[in-house]
Parts: structure tokens; sequence; C-alpha cells
């Protein structure tokens, strides 16, 4: 007998367990537990479902909820009737379109499928676009056949489309391509413009991958089919084209771009970009890819050679481990690469990795003097600017000012470049009786021995060039006879000026020697087609007959007891040179007449300048035979006159020079009027010309320009070689260049109290400071004078200042020359000792822990100076204080230029200013640098750099990690053929990183920005249409 259930019991207020509510209870309490019981059901099993689902089920969607299909409206009944009678009529054609048809409803949103996904079939419903056309839109289309009643039929029902699930894996990269195709919704840090302002987005990290063809500003496709097949273009220029496009095509093909930002960091940024999007690709084959890069990243030699670059590896490991765990591409993107706090972490690791792995390289590779000229060519690439603020901020500067300023060495050079140097100083190098006097008599024996033997050298050189095939008549009719008279005219003074300083009348070398050191004396000549080419003639010759492993003092036949005046001729000529550079340099620098407003020096020396000139001009041409060939200069002033006059913006130019004081030049009582605003003109025409040169490229003035060059600089380069004029040259050119170490505080707006602060601070070790502003200069002597120093302290000053000289002696000397070089009376007479000495000790604090015999006198000293400075410190701040306000001003537009005068200082010669300015500053700064050893190159060029050099490039192809390829872009203007013909072949891919093939990570270079190439899908290669490699060579 089959057991029956037993019965459930009756309800009553103790039966809990059909969850019924009891019916002897009140309708407000049965309702409420009624509602108890759904909300129980809810939590404990609703939330648990939902958290199943948005676990293991996931939905991607678009924003919003999906658009709800459009029920289509019936026919109205005049179309029916319409129809109708069309039936009847057996007639097929359509029938014509109301005069106001009815709206359209707006049509079903579609989603953008990706690539790789077909449309959904709903979208593409027959039905569905049926009912969205209105009469006379396709008349290829029979209107259908009007219902048997007039009731609208029914209507079936659509479902809304599905939802896209974006793909994983290799579809997940052609979602995003499409996304940035289609300028979909992408993140802010994507975007390079900020969609909201329309302006630079500064918080771009990175774009979404997109298809090469859609930047054009990377990838000219279109202007170079035009090069490519325009027979207008040199064939050179159509070569190179067609390589390029062919390049573009094939990467096209085959890759997709990402860019980065060009902060100069865009190469670690970029490598990021590869290196993540790789990993995320290895990692549908080998899940555990993330894992063993991270271990990878700890075993690095880099990650234990220091505890921050231990912490920094230890964080770029965690960061690559949770990327396990983003299941597409875009999800890693977005919360990685664009990430703000992770990007910053793995570009700084990238940075900090390739600089360690080029510094351990280098030292595990090459020598001390390679090292040397290793970190030397990253930082002259363009850092120099930077180092030389460092030099100035972080180190002592001693060496620094001597060797820049006030004794610059003659840097490492051949043998060739001496002689040629020594051939450019040729008038110097024999003393006039004058000159002769100043030495004992025994040295006025021997230097004559010694003018004697370079003598004989040179007239053994003449001979050379003699037996060369330049003997005297073949120098006058292919050159003297062809030169032009103001050419001519300043050869005979060149001439002349070393018979007077030899006091003879005949030179013992020929002309053709004579006219090459000319040449040497005053390059600008060099504009002279026929000077150039004699030149260059010459130098080849003198080429041939100087070994690599001969010296100067060997060609020339030096004894030894004489080396020591070549070594001193050599270096006078080195610092002759680099007087006439800097100079040069200066009047040359942009907007140069306003800056000299806002230093003294550098007004004065360009008014002693512009009088010069003007003097040299009409002395030139008020003597024969310049004086009977006035045309020369007058055709010239006037053409120039006449194009800047056509040219409203060089009129306004030329009015601002004009009505500069600078250039408001006296009158010469002795000259004609006509001339004397002739030599006027001139002048003011070549500082013109130096403050705007886009008028020596301009075509109507070009050769213009090149005739008044050739004119005038030669007589400013004579004049500034001179001997007799060095000193009064140097003593207005070193006042400006030594205000490149005056870096003080910019005082910011409005002043603050910490501004004037930091001014003292500065103040106590730069007194030299207040010479920039009256106003300071007045109150801070003031204060050093009268309210810093008492009795002790002076006194104990006074005596410090006897022993120093004898312990302390260059570095006091060295104090000085720097202190004294701003002014043209000493400022260190102007200044009590005792403020002296504590400028001195604040300059060189190492000498009060240097073990000497005034060490303990100097601690003591100092201890109550710094003491005494810090009570009366207040003081200085209030009498400041009313006038600091205008003296900020001056500190802020002198700061300005200051950059700009250490910019045009190490600016790098070009071919069209290397005739008359050559880059000398630039190059006692790089032979300092030489001077220093590997490791202190290194730490200033990580301090300094802000980009990727070459070195820590190449350094990563070196590091295990994954494997780099570099591509070089092929379009840049600056190549030639035979520079990219190579590279055509691996479709610019370097053979000095890993290949195309075995490469996991893509970088691109264009000519001064990194990019990322991601290779596209096989999947998605399959299907492109244009995915034919194209042959390299055209």
């Amino acid at each position: 007998m089959v057991s029956t259930p037993p019965s459930c019991p009756p309800p009553n207020k103790d039966n809990l367990y059909h969850l019924t509510t009891n019916p002897e209870d009140s309708l407000i309490l049965r309702i409420l537990r009624t509602i108890g019981y759904i909300l129980l059901h809810i939590i404990t099993l609703g939330l648990l479902l939902l958290i199943h689902y948005y676990k293991h089920h996931q939905v991607f969607r678009k924003e919003g909820l999906p658009t709800p299909p459009i029920i289509p409206r019936a026919p109205d009944k005049k179309t029916l009737e319409t129809a109708k009678q069309l039936t009847e009529d057996k007639d097929d054609r359509k029938p014509s379109s109301p005069k106001k048809p009815t709206p359209t409803p707006p049509p079903i949103k579609k989603i953008s499928p990706s690539p790789s996904i077909p449309s959904s079939p709903e979208l593409s419903d027959k039905k569905i676009l049926e009912t969205d056309k209105q009469p006379g839109e396709d008349k290829d289309i029979t209107p259908p056949a009007p219902p048997k009643k007039t009731t609208p039929p029914p209507i079936k029902k659509i479902s809304p489309p599905p939802y896209q699930r974006q793909p994983e894996g290799v579809g997940s990269l052609n979602w995003m391509v499409n996304k940035a195709i289609m300028r979909d919704i992408l993140p802010l840090s994507s975007q390079i413009i900020d969609p909201t302002t329309e302006e630079i987005n500064p918080y771009f990290l990175a774009s979404y991958p997109n298809q090469i063809k859609n930047e054009p500003g990377f990838f000219p496709l279109d202007t170079l089919k035009l090069l490519a097949h325009n027979p207008l273009i040199p064939s050179e220029r159509r070569r190179i084209a067609k390589l390029a496009l062919n390049q573009i095509e094939y990467l096209s093909a085959n890759y997709y771009v990402v860019n980065v930002p060009g902060d100069g960091r865009c190469f670690y940024r970029s490598y990021v970009v590869g290196w993540l999007c790789a990993l995320a690709k290895d990692s549908e084959t080998n899940s555990n890819i993330f894992t063993e890069e991270a271990i990878r990243v700890r075993e690095l030699s880099f990650a234990s050679s220091s505890p921050e670059n231990q912490a920094l590896s230890i964080q770029v490991s965690t960061l690559l481990e949770s990327c396990a765990n983003y299941l597409t591409l875009e999800e890693l993107y977005n919360k990685v690469i664009l990430n703000p706090q992770n990007n910053a972490i793995l570009v700084s690791f990238i940075q900090k990795l390739s600089t360690y792995t080029a510094r351990r390289n280098i030292a595990m590779s090459v020598d001390e003097a390679s090292a040397r000229r290793i970190y030397v060519s990253d930082i002259e690439e363009a850092l120099l600017p930077e180092t030389l603020e460092f030099l100035v901020k972080k180190h002592s500067y001693n060496n620094l000012f001597l060797n820049l300023i006030a004794e610059p060495p003659l840097p490492s050079t051949n043998t060739k470049d001496q002689l040629l140097l020594l051939l450019g100083h040729l008038p110097a190098l024999f003393l006039n009786d004058q000159e002769l006097k100043t030495l004992d008599s025994q040295k006025q024996i021997s230097r004559r021995q010694y003018e004697l033997q370079v003598e004989q050298a040179f007239c053994k050189l003449s001979a050379v060039l003699n037996c060369s095939g330049w003997d005297i008549e073949t120098f006058a009719t292919r050159v003297k006879d062809n030169l032009p008279a103001i050419i001519k005219s300043q050869f005979t003074r060149f001439l002349q000026t070393i018979k007077d300083r030899r006091c003879k009348d005949t030179l013992p070398w020929s002309q053709t020697f004579s006219f090459f050191a000319f040449i040497l004396t005053s390059p600008s000549t060099k504009l002279n087609k026929i000077c150039k080419g004699f030149y260059l003639e010459i130098e080849g010759i003198l080429n041939s007959m100087i070994s690599a492993q001969s010296n100067l003092q060997d060609i020339l036949e030096v004894s030894d007891r004489f080396k020591d005046y070549l070594k001193d001729d050599l270096e006078n000529a080195w610092e002759s040179n680099v007087t006439s550079s800097n100079m040069f340099s200066l009047l040359t620098m942009h907007d140069g007449l306003r800056l000299a407003q806002l230093l003294p020096s550098l007004k004065s020396l360009q008014i002693r300048v512009a009088r010069l000139l003007k003097n040299l001009i009409s002395a030139s041409f008020e003597n024969p035979p310049l004086s009977e060939q006035p045309e020369v200069l007058e055709t010239t002033v006037n053409h120039l006159l006449s194009a800047i006059y056509t040219n409203t913006t060089w009129t306004s130019y030329w009015d601002q020079v004009c009505s500069s004081e600078i250039l408001n030049l006296p009158l010469d009582p002795k000259i004609a009027p006509e001339k004397d605003s002739l030599y006027t003109s001139a002048a003011r025409l070549l500082f013109f010309i130096f403050q705007h040169p886009l008028i020596e490229t301009h075509p109507s003035t070009k050769q213009t320009v090149a005739n008044l060059k050739m004119i005038l600089l030669p007589l400013l380069q004579y004049a500034f070689k001179k001997v007799e004029n060095q000193t009064k040259l140097k003593n207005l050119l070193n006042p400006i260049l030594a205000s490149i170490f005056l870096d003080a505080h910019k005082p910011s707006y409005p002043i603050t109290t910490k501004d004037i602060q930091s001014f003292c601070v500065f103040f106590k070790i730069h007194p030299e400071i207040m010479i920039l502003d009256p106003i300071l200069e007045l109150r801070c002597k003031n204060f050093a004078n009268s309210m810093f120093p008492t009795f002790d302290l002076e006194n104990q000053a006074k005596s410090l200042i006897k022993e120093i000289p004898d312990t302390h002696g260059n570095l006091w000397e060295s104090f000085l020359k720097r202190m004294n070089t701003f002014s043209a009376q000493p400022l260190s007479d102007a200044l009590c000792s005792s403020f002296l000495v504590f400028s001195f000790l604040e300059n060189y604090p190492e000498l009060l822990q240097k073990s000497s015999p005034i060490t303990n006198k100097l601690q003591c000293f100092q201890k109550t100076a710094l003491e005494t400075f810090l009570e009366k410190e207040e003081q200085l701040i209030r009498i400041l204080r009313p006038v600091f306000g205008l003296a900020a001003e001056t500190l802020n537009n002198y700061s300005i230029f200051r950059r700009q005068m250490i910019n045009h200082l190490l600016r790098k010669s070009d071919s069209t200013t290397a005739v008359f300015c050559h880059s000398a500053f630039r190059e006692n700064l790089i032979s300092y640098l030489l001077s220093l050893h590997s490791s202190n190159l290194a730490s200033i060029l990580d301090l300094v750099q802000d980009q990727a050099e070459s070195s820590d490039v190449a350094s990563m192809a070196t590091v295990p990690l994954q494997q780099l390829a570099v591509c070089e872009a092929m379009f840049d203007s600056e190549n030639t053929y035979n520079n990219i013909q190579s590279l055509a072949v691996s479709h610019g891919f370097l053979h000095s990183f890993s290949s195309e093939a075995e490469a996991r990570i893509f970088l691109i270079h264009f000519s001064n920005h990194y990019g990322c190439l991601l290779p596209i899908p096989k999947t998605s290669q399959t299907e492109a249409p244009n995915n034919k490699t194209q042959d390299p060579n055209p």
C-alpha cells in the first residue's frame, strides 16, 4: 500500500512553511507580509542570479537602451484608392508622389559591426527597409496590390537588434580600428583634439589604432603620387617619391598605426604601446605570457642596479601580471595604455631602462676617450643649451668661466686645421717694433729667430703651390685680374699690413700664398665664386701634402726651443677667432637691437661696432682705388632700399632700425653730406640684414644682399682680427658673455617676499647681479658696505685677503676676474672686504673643509659672517621691497634675453653663416665637456635629456624583452635616393634592429617623431583588397 504524504497543517500564526498569509490577520498585515515574501525572494535568489550573470555572461552594449522598433503606419485612404485604380487599369506604373508627403518615420539606428562580424539579419530585413520608403523614391519597385479590406493588414512585430558583443583576440584590434574610422565615442586620452574645446588635448596619451591611409599628416600618400608622376619634377625626386610611395602602400597593407604625443618621449611611449599590444596578441596562444614577461622584468640587471630601479621594476611587473585579467585588447588599451598613472609608470620604466642599458653597453665596450665622445655627441645633437644651464646651476663653474670667456683654450684639432688657423692670423705672426719692445732683450732675439723660421716655412709652402700649377702668371690670369674692385682693394690693404708689421717693403712668398691667407683672414670673400674656387683648390693641395701623423712643428720646421712661441701663436689665433665669432653671433642675434636695451653692455658694443663700421666704409671709399668707383656701393645700397620700400613688412622693420639709438650715427664734417648719408645707410643695411635674415633668401634681393655682405663683412672681419683691437673688443664682449652665469631667480607677479628672499640668496653668491639694474645696484651696495660689515668682520676679512692668495690663489683670482668682468670699474673695489670674502666662501664652500693653514680662520669668519647676513637679511628685504617691482621687470626681461643669447651662441654653423660666423663658443663648450670624465657626462646627459637619443634607441634592441624592429620613413624631404635605396629592399626596416619577420614590437621613425605600427591580423589581411606587396625598386 502506498503511503500518502501528510496533509498540510491548517493555516494559523505558527504555520510559516507555505509562505501564505493567515486569513485571520488584518488586510494590511497580510499585504505587508506578501510584499516581504517578494523582497525575500529577490534578495536571496535574484541578486545571486544577477552576480552570476555579469560574472560569467559578459554583454557588450552601446550607450543607452536599444532603439525600439518602428511600427509602420497603415496607408491612408488616398493611397489605397490610387493603388486600387492602378490595379483596375492593369498598369504597372508607379503613382506620382503627393505634393505633401507624409513625414518618414526615423530609421532604425544601426550598430556599426566590426569588420569581422556580419551584420545582424534583423538590420537587413527587406520589409523594414520597404516600410521606410516614400512614394517616388524607387522607380524599379512595383507597388504592392492593395488589400481587399480597408482595414490595415496585421503588422508583424519586429524584434530589436541584438547587442553586439566585442570580439576577443584578432577581432578586438579590428573593432578598435573600426571605432577610430567611424569616429565613435572614444576615451578622451586617445584624442589629440579635445572634442569639447576643439583645442590640443593636454591629456592625450595614445591614439586608437588607425589605418595608415587615414593619417595623411604622417603618410602623405596623395602628395607622393603627384610627385611620382609629375614629369616636371627632377628625376631623382620622382624616384624617391616612388620608393616612398611603395613603402607607404606596403605598410598600409600590413600595419595599423598609433600616434603618441610629440613631447620628446615619443620613442618610449610608442614602445609601451607596441610592447603591450604584442603581449596581448601572444596571450591568445599563451595565456601565461604576461606572467612570463613580468618575471623577465624582475630578472633584468636594471632591477638590481638601485633601490629606485628595483621599486620601479616591481611596479611594472605587477602591472603586467594584472594585464592577464583583461579579456579584450580594447579593455587593456583603455585601462593601462590610456590610464595616466599606468602609462606614466611604463614610460618611465622604458626611459630609465634604455638609458641604463646604453650607459652599461658603453662602459663595457669602449675606452674612456671613446665613451666621452659618445656622450658628447648625444649632448651635441640638441642638448647644449640645457647642458650649459645645468653646468651654471649645479657645478662649480670656475673652470667653465675660464674655458668659455676668460681664457678659452685651443681645442684639440688636426694638423691641417692648425695650419689654416695660423695662416688666418698671418699679419699678427710678425711683431712690430712697439710690440717687440715689451719683451726683454734675450726674448727679442729669440722671437725674431722664430719669425725667420716661420717665414722660411711659408716660402717652402709657396714653392709647393708654384709646383702644383699656381705660379704668378696663373694666379694673375685666373684669379687676380678677375676679382671685383672691392676685393682687390681689401687684398692690397692686407698685403700692406703685413709689410708694415715686418718693416719690409716686399714679401718673400708668392701672392698666391698671400691671397690664400687673405681669404682665411676674411672668410666672407668666399661669397665670390672666384675666391671660393681658388680656396678649394689650394686647400686640396695642402691636404695632400699633410700626412695624418705629421704635426705642425714638423711641417713648419720650427726648432724645439721655439715651440713655445708656436704654441702661443696658435692660442692667440684661436682667441682672435673666438672674439670675432662671438662678436658676429651677438650682432646677428634676432631682435638684437631691442634686446640691447635690456643689457647696457650689449648696447655699448653695438654702438661701437656701428660707428666702427661706418668709419671703415668711409675710409675705404674715400681713398683710391674705391674712391674712383663709388657706384660699387651706391648701386647696391639703392637697390636694397628700393626693395625694402616696396615691401610693407620690410619698411616697418627698416624704420625701426633707422630710429634705433644704436644706429643714430653722427655726421662726419669732412665728408660730403650725400656720401655720409650713403655710408650711414650702408651700415644700417648690414644691421638690418643681421636682424632680418629672410631678406637674404628673397629672390629679388638675394644677390644684392650677397654683394653688400661681400663689400662690408671683410671690413669688419679685418677690424675684429686686428691685433690692436683685440683688447678693446674683449672688454666690450666679456661682460655680455659673463652674464650667462647670472641665472637669477625669475620673480613672479605680483611680487612676494619669497621672490625678494630668493634674490638675496643669489646676491650673496653673485654680487654682480646688482649691475643689471641701477636701482638694485644702489641699494645692494648700500647694504653690502653699510649694513652688513662690522668692525670685527672687516678686520678679519682684511687679514684673510692677504693670506688667501697664497693658499687659494687660483680660486681667488678667478672669483675676482668673474666679478670684475661686468663693469668698466672693478666691482671688487666697490665692495667692503668683509662682504667680498663672505661671497668668495659662499662660492667655494669646500674650502671650509679643506685642510690648509687658514682653514680655521675661514671657518670662524664664515660662521660669524653668515649669522650676520641672516640677521640683517630682513633689512635688505625692507630696502628692496619698494623698488623690487621695477627691478623684477628688468630681471625677467634679462632672463628672456639670456636664454636667446645662449641659444644663438650655441647654434650650429650652416652653409649660409659659416663664411662669416664660426660657432667658436659652441666649440669651446664641447671642448670643455670632452675634458670631463665619462661618468660625469653620463650623469649630465641623464639629467638634461628629455627625449631618446640615438644610443638609447639602439640599446633597446639588446634588452631581453620582446624583439624590436624600427622602420625608417623614406618620405622625409631631406632623404637622397642613394640613402634610401638600400632601405627600400626591407621596406624601410633598419638592419641594425631585429628583422621584420622576427620582431614583435614595430616602431616607425619620422624626421623628428616616433610612432607605433601594429601588424594587421592575418584574417583581416586576407580580406583586404589591397594586400599586394609591391616591388620596392621602381
